[in-house]
């Protein structure tokens, strides 16, 4: 698996901040959103996701520039899926990021599913410097994974024509939409340094409108109960 690590990114969402991006072979194959609307298949992150997908560098090698130069606000995967081979993870290289992560706010999502992988994700999340957010593809989602992983951080993909505030799953979970969608709020600003999406104890869902070139798809699945 390849990986690439960006000391300072430009995405307006995410704000200057360091970011891993992690080959396409990293996915799960039964992600719902996989050839269905993934934003990182479609429109201006796709060129970059293929160039480290062909030619990336090893885990090894961005894990170790993180530590040494990474941002104290940092993302795992703007693109791809936690170290491995989308069918398994990776924990060794799970770990080398978990031990650059430390003394920062990581912060990363996941599609994998399986009792292993969860696991590993409590672990991690209990260390403080790396969170592994649990992506859930709708609200009705996100309540059956809190359901059988209550002490987990969720998100989820919310359909296009919500709008910011006042939402709740179906069974009635708080859900928080991502202030980077109506405010000028970064992953590098959000909390005054303290992301959302970085606080493993939190009691409510991150929702993320459906966004990119094929977000009315995405919105569909979205919408799904």
């Amino acid at each position: 698996m390849k990986y690439r690590f960006t000391r300072l990114s430009e995405n307006r969402k995410t704000g200057p901040i360091s970011v891993i991006t992690a080959s396409a072979a990293t996915c799960p194959p039964d992600c719902a959103l996989r050839d269905k609307g993934c934003y990182a298949q479609h429109g201006a992150m796709v060129g970059n996701w293929r160039r480290v997908s062909s030619g990336g560098d090893t885990i090894k090698l961005v894990a170790q520039r993180l530590a040494e130069e990474g941002t104290p606000v940092w993302r795992y995967g703007d693109a791809g899926d936690l170290p491995g081979d989308g069918q398994t993870v990776d924990y060794g290289a799970l770990w080398m990021l978990v031990d650059a992560s430390v003394g920062r706010r990581g912060i990363a999502y996941t599609h994998h599913r399986s009792v292993a992988a969860l696991d590993a994700i409590r672990q991690v999340n209990a260390l403080g410097g790396l969170t592994i957010n649990v992506s859930a593809n709708s609200a009705a989602e996100a309540d059956a994974l809190r359901q059988e992983w209550p002490d987990l951080p969720i998100v989820a993909v919310l359909p296009m024509s919500v709008g910011p505030k006042g939402h709740r799953t179906p069974a009635g979970q708080r859900v928080v939409v991502c202030p980077a969608e109506y405010s000028r709020v970064t992953c590098s600003t959000c909390g005054a340094g303290s992301p959302l999406c970085a606080r493993a104890d939190r009691d409510y869902v991150i929702g993320f409108r459906a966004h990119g070139a094929r977000r009315l798809t995405v919105s569909e699945i979205a919408s799904a109960r």
